[in-house]
């Protein structure tokens, strides 16, 4: 679909009766009404880097730089305006340019017309191998953020809540198969098929991904994460009407295929 609102336009509309999308979009539509809910857990952790160009050396270095990020209302414009003022840097030192997806806004910083550009795996590899600095993790600071989760047309899924059950299931089996270290080999082969990325980048993409718990585990909803989001919402303005974690989640789904002995909600403590 090119981006995570153009995933949740489609499933709001129907054209698309589930998605994989960024939670910061999810809640937005919801907010607007859309028939949408966050049924699974999908990416438990925020995948992106902060990729100077390669005159930048310190965060000090981008003031009255342009920065390339997804969009006005983007999730990677949030994490390099709170990680910008963790650094020094006031939120008026730096303008930003709106690349979408992070090809292109690796594109931006290939072409040397912005400071820095916020991207993620694998082309963060590729970027640190081609000698672009290293600004920061998200991840490092961001603590507790849920990513992205799987969201379903509620009046479709309604009505077809067997798929939707057995589709989790099927999801459930492939994370549990992607952490299984006997199925290194096998999940490495795909991963590069499909990214078509050398040997080297995909390694580093897995072993990334395993360390850091990357895809949510079972498919696991974690509440906090998407508190998280929403908090910065909030922050942002973009959340002004009361909502509560309770109006975005259906895991009466994820429950289901997943069986009612399993952790459906994840939590600091736990």
């Amino acid at each position: 679909a090119g981006s995570a609102n153009n995933v949740i336009q489609q499933v709001a509309a129907g054209s698309l009766n589930m998605g994989w999308a960024a939670t910061d979009q999810a809640i937005r539509a919801i907010m607007r009404g859309a028939p949408v809910r966050i049924i699974a857990g999908a990416g438990a952790v925020p995948v992106f880097r902060v990729l100077g160009a390669k005159d930048v050396k310190t965060w000090a270095d981008l003031k009255g730089k342009r920065i390339s990020v997804g969009g006005p209302s983007d999730q990677t414009l949030y994490f390099f305006r709170v990680m910008a003022r963790k650094n020094g840097l006031g939120d008026k030192d730096y303008d930003f340019v709106y690349g979408g997806s992070t090809p292109d806004r690796f594109a931006h910083l290939l072409s040397n017309t912005v400071g820095a550009s916020v991207l993620t795996n694998p082309l963060d590899f590729t970027a640190l191998d081609q000698g672009y600095p290293d600004l920061g993790l998200v991840s490092d600071v961001f603590k507790t953020w849920t990513q992205n989760n799987i969201e379903v047309n509620t009046s479709w899924a309604k009505a077809n809540r067997p798929a939707v059950v057995a589709f989790l299931k099927a999801h459930i089996k492939a994370i549990n198969y992607f952490y299984d270290p006997r199925n290194e080999a096998s999940v490495l082969a795909i991963m590069q098929k499909v990214t078509k990325d050398t040997e080297a980048t995909t390694k580093r993409t897995y072993d990334y991904y395993i360390k850091e718990g990357v895809l949510a585990k079972s498919g696991e909803l974690s509440l906090p994460g998407i508190q998280a989001v929403l908090d910065a919402l909030r922050e942002f303005g973009d959340v002004k009407q009361p909502i509560s974690t309770g109006d975005l989640v259906d895991a009466s789904f994820l429950q289901e295929a997943a069986g009612k002995c399993c952790l459906l909600y994840t939590s600091d403590a736990a």
